[in-house]
């Protein structure tokens, strides 16, 4: 009984928390080991490096996934799906 009605608080939750750490730098810095590189620490070097389109398109794309990935929350665990 409990767990349908907190449902979509979890879900969304979750959803920021995942948003809010997915470009974190000084996060990806210490959780990333010396064989691979993730994500933000690449940008980083991208843009610190070289100035060069790469960056931009990467930024663009990260813009686009996120406007899409809150389209899809907003459809499934929404505001307006719940009556008031």
């Amino acid at each position: 009984m409990v767990l349908p009605l907190i449902f979509p608080g979890v879900v969304a939750g979750a959803f920021i928390a995942f948003m809010h750490s997915f470009d974190n730098v000084a996060v990806s810095l210490f959780l990333s080991n010396a064989r691979s590189e993730l994500l933000p620490i690449r940008m980083w070097h991208v843009i610190e490096s070289n100035l060069d389109v790469r960056a931009a398109a990467v930024s663009g794309v990260m813009i686009a996934a996120t406007l899409v990935s809150i389209v899809v929350m907003e459809r499934v665990a929404g505001v307006s799906c719940h009556p008031r």
